[in-house]
């Protein structure tokens, strides 16, 4: 099957996309943008994204389940989107000079660009000290901005950047559900094995990092549950006490928590 290079542009070449990250719901939209007419040459989650901003537009971002930055450029409309997942798990930061939208996964590749003059954000720096991280979309860098979690920046031609939140991470409870410790673990196991299955369809193998603690240890059973013929390959690290040779760190734990 085709592979989706990217830059990937549609059969139209109406839109074209760069991007970075996973859509854990693609194959469900693929299904319904099939049903609407949308021809695939890949079965990417990345040309998904094409179809689905040609069917819905920006409509689409919150329909969205993954973790991802994506720019998108519509040639029809001349205009570029540029947006990050609700968890803001993917970064993307960006600068507007001369009129050009320049974005990257880091800070350092923005540096590279040619003329751009290293300044420190003195009040980001302070803030930084105090409260251990950045306020808004700020950075460390005068002129370059982190775009925040949920939101997408749209920027067409003539026209002044327009950056909107399309999601937020709020919990609340469905009405009238039950409040048990029994019924809420079972709710949480439901979630939980449905997110594990989810991040388990991948046109590459799927691993795990496992410390043996808690969290991946809950992991690896629910990978061995969905798929208990495929065995899971875990990675952990631990490192050698020069004198005494003891292991030190989370290996013991993870070798232990493999063999359950």
């Amino acid at each position: 099957r085709p592979i989706a290079n990217q830059p990937l542009m549609d059969l139209d070449e109406t839109v074209v996309i760069t991007f970075n990250g996973e859509i854990y719901n693609h194959v469900e939209l693929r299904q319904e943008l099939t049903q609407r007419g949308a021809r695939f040459r890949t079965r990417s989650d990345t040309e998904v994204l094409l179809e689905a901003y040609k069917a819905y537009g920006t409509a689409m971002l919150p329909r969205l389940e993954g973790q991802f930055a994506f720019a998108l450029y519509d040639l029809r409309q001349q205009t570029v989107v540029l947006v990050r997942d609700p968890m803001g798990i993917s970064p993307c930061y960006y600068t507007i000079r001369d009129g050009c939208l320049w974005f990257a996964s880091e800070p350092r590749g923005l540096l590279q660009i040619p003329g751009f003059t290293r300044r420190l954000n003195v009040p980001e720096v302070y803030h930084y000290l105090v409260m251990e991280s950045t306020s808004g979309g700020e950075t460390l860098y005068e002129g370059i901005r982190c775009l925040r979690a949920g939101n997408c920046l749209c920027i067409r031609v003539g026209q002044q950047p327009v950056e909107t939140r399309y999601a937020q991470a709020w919990f609340t409870e469905a009405p009238g559900e039950p409040r048990s410790p029994e019924a809420w673990a079972a709710r949480l196991r439901a979630l939980l094995r449905d997110a594990v299955a989810r991040r388990m369809v991948a046109d590459k193998e799927v691993g795990l990092f496992l410390s043996g603690g808690l969290d991946s240890t809950i992991l690896l059973a629910l990978m061995r549950e969905i798929n208990p013929a495929t065995p899971v390959r875990a990675f952990s690290v631990g490192f050698e006490e020069i004198e005494t040779k003891e292991i030190v760190g989370e290996l013991p734990f993870a070798r232990e928590a493999s063999c359950l």
